[in-house]
């Protein structure tokens, strides 16, 4: 082989090399500016056009119109000024394309030029602060470029409408991969943000844009896509893996659609906060504990979602938010999701529930449930008068039951075992009746009481083999006049690291006992004489006095 073609072989190869990306199964994947249709660059010092006859003057090919734009292309530009390629203030078509550019802050960058006479296509711009930065300029095209290893951002937009990121790789970028502010009307499309440290796609203040067809890989701190005071937006049809904290998050973002896209990660979910009127529709979730997690947003549409290690959790301040729920069609691990708003008297009987959410209903029944592997088993708000018994809580990836808001919950006979997290956290909520249930191997405490929950009964649970991470006490009660054995009988619980003598000693700030300790597990007979109770007074810290207040209700099956 010549002298030439052995330096047009290697020069061709190593910009292959530079432009690689590569997958999860370590392999290249090579983008299509890989493959383009030229031999070599040329090297070329950096390129400043502040007008029009600058491209002129630069000798660059085209007259400058739609037909014949002027093409920068098939330049080798590495320079330490602070912009490899900067043009501002044109009003004639131009077209970036094929070029390998390196410069100390921005490889290529374009400002207040005329509408929809920019394209940068297919070109590499890495390890520098910005890859590619577009200002002030409508309707600009940025298509099929590799965008890697830049400090801050891969790809910046601001304030420039009606422009279109197609095809582009933003990989392991300091800071955003893709970063949109200002730009109404956008299409991101198609592109591939990896591993980058603050975020994969941000938009901030871009109403009515679309996002369609992306591929959000391990991207961390903001997540794999945000959209934040962006009414309007479309989501649609886009992949997402392992990024941390979320996959989706909307917030203050009214009317936007979340549909049809696919996202698995340990921590990846959708958020959708302070953002009214969102459809999330057809989507699935795989291995996400987050799932898809609602606060403050009333009038979601959440329809023919599926949650596979994943499920719902909703926060919100008032009923009438959770009120102005649509759901429907939403099945976790291939059950339904079971939701239930302002309902009284119904019995849930039948085990056809892959997760439960319960929000201001009373005098209900929920019996002989198995949930397993969702986000938390059941969730119980703002409800009175409520028996959960006979069911099984497995393997849930936060908790196994959340008592939140409520009073004279009973929750009895149940197996709550193998959580990630808790086995059941109890806030603000008082007179609950918690006895003969099995709470075994959850990771951290079987029972959490926070500072406002008081005046309940814990009694006659079994405590096997929870909290070994700490190895401490199995529950914890940061709460008030909350008793942990039953005074009629003088019997407590079974705690599987009971010493055998003395008291036993419960976690948390309100610094309680166990008083009555068992010897053994204990065995649920009957409940007849187990129900919602009141506590009438109490001497210091302890209750003096419980009675039980039995209520027995005919309840309507559901």
């Amino acid at each position: 082989m010549s002298k030439i073609w052995k330096t047009v072989t290697i020069s061709l190869i190593s910009f292959m090399l530079i432009n690689a990306v590569w997958d999860n199964s370590s392999q290249f994947v090579y983008s299509k500016a890989d493959l383009s249709p030229f031999s070599f660059l040329s090297v070329h010092n950096s390129i400043n056009i502040q007008n029009d006859t600058a491209f002129t003057t630069y000798g660059f090919p085209g007259n400058g119109t739609a037909l014949d734009p002027y093409r920068i292309e098939n330049l080798q530009i590495t320079t330490m000024n602070e912009t490899g390629i900067s043009i501002f203030n044109t009003s004639k078509y131009f077209i970036i394309q094929n070029c390998n550019v390196s410069a100390t802050t921005t490889g290529i960058e374009i400002s207040n030029v005329a509408s929809g006479t920019a394209s940068i296509i297919s070109n590499t711009c890495n390890f520098q602060t910005y890859g590619i930065r577009v200002f002030s300029s409508n309707g600009t095209s940025v298509i099929n470029n590799t965008c890697q290893n830049n400090y801050r951002h891969g790809i910046n937009f601001g304030f420039s409408s009606d422009c279109i990121a197609e095809d582009n790789s933003c990989i392991n970028n300091g800071w955003i991969g893709a970063f949109l502010s200002g730009c109404y009307k956008s299409q991101i499309i198609n592109n591939t943000c990896l591993g980058n440290e603050w975020g994969g796609v941000i938009l901030d203040n871009c109403s009515y844009s679309v996002i369609k067809y992306n591929k959000c890989y391990e991207n961390d701190y903001l997540g794999g896509l945000r959209i934040y005071g962006s009414p309007f937006s479309r989501i649609i049809e886009n992949v997402f893996e392992n990024n941390i904290p979320y996959s989706i998050c909307s917030v203050y973002s009214p009317n936007a659609q979340v549909i049809r896209n696919s996202i698995t990660g340990e921590f990846s979910g959708i958020n959708i906060l302070e953002s009214q009127n969102n459809t999330i529709e057809d989507n699935l979730l795989t291995e996400s504990p987050s799932g898809l997690f609602v606060k403050n947003s009333e009038d979601t549409n959440i329809k023919g979602n599926s949650f596979i290690l994943s499920g719902l959790t909703t926060m919100e301040n008032e009923v009438e938010v959770y009120s102005s729920y649509h759901l429907e069609d939403n099945f976790v691990n291939g059950k339904e999701l079971g939701f239930f708003v302002n309902l009284d008297n119904y019995k849930i009987k039948e085990p056809r529930y892959g997760q439960l959410i319960i929000i201001n209903c009373n005098q209900m029944e929920v019996l002989n449930q198995v949930i397993e592997q969702t986000t938390v088993g059941i969730q119980i708000e703002r409800c009175e008068d409520l028996l959960i018994k006979n069911s099984k809580f497995l393997d849930n990836l936060k908790g196994g039951v959340r008592i939140v808001q409520s009073k004279y919950i009973d929750v009895l006979n149940n197996t709550i075992s193998l959580n990630d997290f808790y086995g059941m956290l109890v806030e603000n909520s008082s007179f609950c009746e918690i006895s003969y249930n099995c709470f075994e191997k959850n990771y951290y405490w079987a029972i959490i009481l926070d500072e406002e929950t008081k005046n309940n009964l814990i009694h006659h649970n079994s405590f096997l083999k929870n909290n070994l991470w700490y190895g401490t006490s199995q529950a914890a009660d940061d709460g008030k006049y909350n008793v942990w054995y039953d005074l009629d009988s003088e019997e407590g619980n079974y705690w599987s690291n009971y010493a055998g003598t003395g008291n036993y000693s419960i976690d948390g700030l309100a610094n309680v006992y166990d008083l009555y300790p068992l010897t053994e597990p204990a065995v649920y007979i009957s409940a007849s004489h187990y129900g919602y109770f009141a506590f009438l007074s109490f001497v210091i810290v302890i209750p003096a006095v419980v009675i039980g207040l039995k209520k027995y209700r005919k309840r309507k099956e559901l």
